[in-house]
């Protein structure tokens, strides 16, 4: 046995507070890197489960990867899980990106299964000046920067401190089987063409490029581990509720711009969206930037991100169904009430002759004559004019009756809902909950 790998590897568990009987979750493609990594936890005696991701992009050879891993852990009596991915790019990433995704979920969920003590992984150093590099010429933020460190929240990587070329080095000197992806030789991934192209170039130019790369992400890292508080107190000041941000403070202190970043991140936004929706720090109120099922909304003083609205959909009240409720409206039969110059806003009365209406989210071009009133006006504007929040906007009701809107709740009723005490005594009562 290598003594300087095994070795490597052992402080490296010890560093990340993993001691020799913590159960771990490791992750084996079949490869070099993996393989070696499977041989020097088995040589320490380290509890593991390994768990093997079959994407079946490479057909018969991605069959042929996971029988060597099968087969290395039948061998050893060590647990093993297989399961198969069926990955189509996503929204702001590659193939790689949803694999990778769809992956260590399943990672997450196996260590639950088996309260193991973290997720082990085969990346090393050169992988560590890789990412650096892949994610700085696609522009990610400095903390991005920071790439791979040896312990990431449930994710350990044993062999950080060792290079591409120390692990096979050990692989080689002890017969060591893996096999080969072709695909890592292939330049169509940007990491292929940094790994095979633009580190060696470096090398040529620096020698020792990749060591110098590690070093930095690593002071990297420590620099964001002192900004951490900072970047905490300055979320606390600027979300006066959840992903609710001030335009002001976003506008006046970096250390908010940079916790805005990471709670977006977390919520699954792409770095591209996130710097969209920074942009709407210069537009006007009402702009937006969706990302998936979410859009984040220019408020007056705020920044609010928005959930896709699940669509309440129409309510046809008739005689046949007097009572309901949509949303915040509730309505039930119900006589005339005496005094209808004291009905405010948040309740409307219809006359049973007037049936069928419709209770309905609004839509562009709907009108309003408002009562009292000899014009109509946009129901757009009611809603301006009231100081409707565009994040509330879209759950906003109406009642029409055919093409005339007769009420919008808690804002305006029409002229042609006015009643009289000489009215018919019969009707329907619609109230809204909402102030």
């Amino acid at each position: 046995m290598k003594a300087d790998c095994q070795t490597a590897v052992r402080e490296a568990l010890d560093k990340a507070g993993l001691g020799a009987s913590d159960l771990l979750v490791v992750g084996a493609s079949g490869g070099c890197d993996s393989m070696t990594l499977l041989h020097l936890l088995h040589v320490l005696g380290q509890p593991m489960v390994v768990a093997h991701a079959n994407y079946g992009k490479r057909g018969a050879d991605s069959d042929a990867d996971e029988a060597l891993v099968r087969n290395w852990c039948e061998a050893r009596d060590v647990p093993f899980a297989s399961r198969t991915f069926h990955v189509a790019p996503g929204e702001g990433q590659g193939f790689q990106g949803e694999a990778r995704k769809a992956r260590h979920e399943w990672f997450t969920e196996l260590m639950a299964k088996h309260n193991a003590a973290a997720v082990a992984t085969g990346h090393h150093g050169d992988d560590q000046a890789e990412t650096f590099l892949l994610h700085a010429i696609r522009g990610l933020d400095p903390n991005g920067l920071c790439a791979m460190t040896l312990r990431d929240g449930h994710v350990v990587r044993p062999l950080w401190g060792l290079t591409r070329a120390d692990i096979e080095s050990c692989a080689k000197a002890h017969d060591w089987t893996w096999r080969e992806d072709q695909s890592n030789a292939e330049l169509v991934h940007l990491r292929n063409q940094i790994r095979h192209k633009v580190m060696p170039l470096l090398e040529s130019i620096q020698p020792g490029t990749a060591g110098h790369i590690r070093r930095l992400t690593q002071r990297m890292d420590e620099w964001r581990q002192a900004l951490d508080p900072v970047v905490t107190e300055a979320r606390r000041s600027a979300e006066s509720a959840p992903m609710h941000w001030s335009v002001d403070l976003l506008n006046t202190q970096p250390a908010a711009k940079i916790a805005y970043r990471e709670a977006l991140k977390a919520q699954g936004w792409s770095d591209g969206a996130v710097e969209a929706s920074l942009g709407l720090l210069d537009k006007q109120v009402g702009a937006q930037t969706p990302f998936g099922s979410s859009t984040m909304v220019r408020e007056r003083d705020a920044l609010v991100l928005v959930e896709e609205r699940t669509d309440t959909g129409d309510a046809v009240v008739s005689r046949s169904s007097p009572e309901g409720a949509l949303g915040p409206v509730a309505w039930s039969a119900s006589p005339l009430p005496k005094d209808v110059t004291a009905m405010g806003l948040n309740e409307c009365w219809v006359p049973m002759e007037w049936l069928p209406v419709t209770l309905r989210p609004w839509e562009p071009g709907d009108r309003i004559q408002p009562l009292g009133m000899a014009g109509h006006s946009n129901v757009s504007d009611v809603l301006t004019q009231a100081k409707v929040a565009h994040r509330h906007r879209q759950a906003q009701l109406v009642l029409v009756r055919g093409n005339d809107v007769l009420w919008v709740p808690g804002l305006k009723r029409s002229e042609r809902a006015k009643l009289s005490p000489s009215a018919l005594s019969e009707g329907i009562h619609f109230r809204s909950i909402d102030p």
